[in-house]
């Protein structure tokens, strides 16, 4: 079998025609990143000016789907705008070939054919790396008049080893919707995820336990791959299930959450809970009670730390729009709550002295503006721009 995939409205025969679209050409209508076929089922695949409609996370995910339904030795042959020479297009050329290689950058302002990302062509070769495959050809070309374009040919080799188990898992997160294609900060951790347990060797049960800190379900879904193969991995699938049941990096955000470390402390704290949730996993695998706590209420995907930051970045926002509104307990609450997910950054604490001033209260102004300050020193660039305006807000608390 030979697959079109994103064939719009270029059939081609001897092809199955595979698209998402509606009005598409398409003999089977699916997403890019969910083939509903079987694994190593595929002799090749064509896959023309479709990545750049998908974003970089999400074309990962199609390209591990053509890894994984590809059979050993098939071929796909890959084509997407060349960025870096679609820049040199618009530099240099006149007001057409601007407007042409502009539109080749963004895509057509018609419902399907927006473009997300286009990759340089570095990058695309490090990610079809990175899913597994080896790059057989590499070719530039015209697609049209001030549009130039990359084809690589890409092939599935005979030995997949870890790759074609990583294809494996990235398709159960696709069907039991864990990646969050829809939140850059979530995907991009969740892509951390599997970098770790890459990394981990398949034996390492106490690691690999340990990458189930930060998402539970990913490891839970990775070690039931791993379960009809590889001894005891059964045995831990079932503690990364209990886990995931948890919601356990949740648990571990309220943990984080509870921690006493102060302001500009936040690794310190992060560190300490990384050995509070290592201390019920370890007693988990030990057979043991972990005294697992109930589930919470809130909702974090990763517990990594750009994934925590901005959480306690919104909830600082929403601190400030309770400010302006003058809704100052609220407002109070808000930035208390920043602070106790996110301890290096200052302005939540400048600004809870700021209310705190405004309503007389000058004792608890003065605490805040010190953790401000503490806070500031873990961050050196935020320092660096405002510790005068601190500075000066401190002193004038002073003569208040």
């Amino acid at each position: 079998m030979k697959l079109n995939i994103g064939c719009g409205h270029k059939y081609l025969e001897g092809y199955l025609n595979v698209d998402a679209g509606i009005d598409s050409l398409a003999d089977a209508r699916m997403d890019a990143h969910d083939l509903q076929f079987a694994s190593s089922s595929v002799d090749s695949i064509v896959a023309s000016q479709l990545i750049e409609h998908l974003g970089f996370f999400k074309s990962k995910y199609f390209l591990a789907e053509c890894f994984r339904v590809l059979r050993p030795g098939g071929v796909i042959r890959l084509e997407t705008p060349d960025i870096e020479r679609t820049l040199e297009v618009f530099l240099a050329g006149d007001r057409v070939a601007r407007e042409a290689a502009l539109q080749w950058v963004y895509g057509a302002e018609t419902t399907g054919m927006q473009h997300r990302f286009c990759f340089p062509l570095e990058l695309l070769r490090e990610v079809t790396a990175e899913i597994g495959f080896l790059l057989q050809e590499e070719e530039q070309y015209q697609y049209e008049h001030h549009r130039p374009a990359v084809r690589l040919t890409l092939k599935k080799p005979t030995e997949v080893q870890r790759k074609g188990c990583f294809a494996e898992l990235r398709k159960r997160m696709v069907e039991r919707k864990i990646p969050a294609f829809d939140d850059e900060t979530t995907i991009a951790a969740q892509e951390e995820i599997l970098r770790r347990l890459a990394s981990v060797d398949q034996h390492d049960w106490r690691n690999l336990l340990g990458v189930a800190l930060h998402s539970a379900e990913i490891v839970r879904e990775y070690l039931r791959l791993q379960a009809d193969d590889v001894p005891r991995a059964r045995q831990y699938e079932e503690i990364a299930a209990l886990l995931a049941e948890h919601r356990f990096q949740d648990v571990m955000f309220e943990l984080l959450k509870s921690n006493m470390a102060g302001a500009g402390c936040q690794e310190a704290a992060y560190l300490e809970t990384l050995e509070q949730g290592r201390g019920i996993v370890d007693a988990l695998a030990n057979g043991g009670n972990s005294g697992l706590p109930p589930v919470p209420d809130s909702r974090v995907r990763v517990f990594l730390p750009s994934a925590i930051k901005a959480v306690a970045d919104k909830t600082f926002a929403q601190g400030i729009k309770e400010c302006i509104l003058k809704r100052y307990p609220e407002a109070i609450e808000r930035f208390a709550t920043a602070t106790a997910i996110f301890r290096d950054n200052p302005f939540p604490y400048w600004n809870a002295a700021r209310i705190y001033k405004v309503l007389n209260n000058f004792e608890l102004a003065r605490q805040q503006y010190e953790m401000a300050w503490t806070a500031m020193a873990a961050s050196p660039e935020i320092h660096e721009n405002h510790r005068d305006a601190l500075a000066a807000e401190m002193k004038d608390l002073l003569t208040s």
